[in-house]
């Protein structure tokens, strides 16, 4: 940990005293389902977009003020900006330049749309590396961000504006490293690609009680924005919960239901679902719309619309898929 003299972040699986893994754990559940994957020929490979809010308070400061009235670190919509971006470059290179002696690849950050948010995104890598790097990021990026005096928060919908999402990009590779989701059929899909499709839209009402685990996570599901309301899939369309970008080689799925969650328990149950013999059939028909709602002419379903339901749709579903 690059910006804490002399200390180091060491990630791994725990163990009973006979030597045995403990199956319970998040990471030895993510072990098993990559495990399963490579059984079948197929190495999964993620990378993560993780949204925060920046404020000019303290932790401690927002302690004192029971996390109400904070100062955002901008006070108008930076999306792209170069000029408001610029005064918060301090903070945000920091974190940069900690990542990548730490050995992360940063790709890009850049200003978003709320008051202080912003957006630091990495190269992709495979399913286990990708989680244990979420995890360093964000405990680190507090730690950085703590040293300069300021505080930041990854919630999913710190209040009325526009709420911090966790997009998971998800592809597949053949144990070569060639990618397998592109092909011959329309879009550009193969076999693979649809019943990977098939199989994320038919659990993501399961899987929504672990990519939106909070009370918190369901006030970013609002119909009109970015943050999908629909269980549906379209061609680079952000209003669909699976939006499908790229082509050929970086064809990929990227999941835009999460937020509010750390990584392992969410990417273990995508991992179940992107089970390439889940459905042998092709997914339902692309949502082309501009904004994807789930309103009667239109054939989709509704994301849970709160904790409970989510809890409800895990309770009711089959005992073979919540293994």
């Amino acid at each position: 940990m690059p910006w804490l003299e002399g200390t180091a972040m060491i990630q791994c699986d725990i163990l009973w005293l006979d030597g045995r893994p403990v199956s319970q754990s998040p990471r030895q559940i993510l072990r098993a389902q990559i495990e399963r994957l490579e059984a079948l020929g197929y190495r999964a490979h993620i990378g993560t977009e993780l949204e925060f809010i920046m404020f000019d308070d303290t932790y401690e400061e927002a302690w004192e003020k029971k996390y109400e009235g904070l100062t955002p670190s901008t006070r108008y919509n930076v999306d792209y900006s170069l000029l408001a971006t610029a005064k918060l470059e301090p903070v945000i290179r920091s974190i940069r330049t900690g990542m990548e002696k730490a050995g992360l690849v940063v790709e890009s950050s850049k200003g978003e749309c709320n008051l202080g948010q912003q957006e630091i995104t990495f190269r992709y890598a495979e399913a286990l590396a990708a989680c244990d790097n979420h995890v360093f990021y964000k405990n680190g990026a507090k730690e950085i961000a703590a040293q300069q005096g300021k505080s930041i928060t990854f919630m999913a919908k710190y209040n009325e504006r526009e709420g911090s999402s966790c997009h998971i990009h998800f592809s597949l590779t053949d144990l070569d490293g060639n990618p397998v989701l592109a092909g011959d059929g329309e879009h550009g899909f193969s076999p693979v690609m649809e019943h990977f499709i098939a199989g994320q839209l038919a659990g993501l009402k399961e899987l929504a009680y672990f990519l939106a685990p909070n009370i918190n996570s369901y006030k970013r599901f609002v119909e009109g924005s970015f943050a999908p309301t629909a269980i549906a899939w379209g061609l680079d369309n952000r209003s669909c919960a699976l939006r499908i970008v790229g082509r050929g080689p970086g064809l990929r799925v990227e999941n835009r239901v999460g937020a509010g969650r750390e990584p392992l328990p969410r990417r273990r149950r995508i991992d179940r679902r992107s089970h390439p013999r889940y459905r042998e059939r092709t997914p339902a028909r692309a949502c082309f719309d501009r904004q994807c709602l789930p309103v009667r002419r239109r054939p989709h379903t509704h994301q849970p619309a709160g904790l409970a339901r989510a809890a409800g749709q895990q309770r009711d579903c089959p005992q073979s898929i919540r293994r």
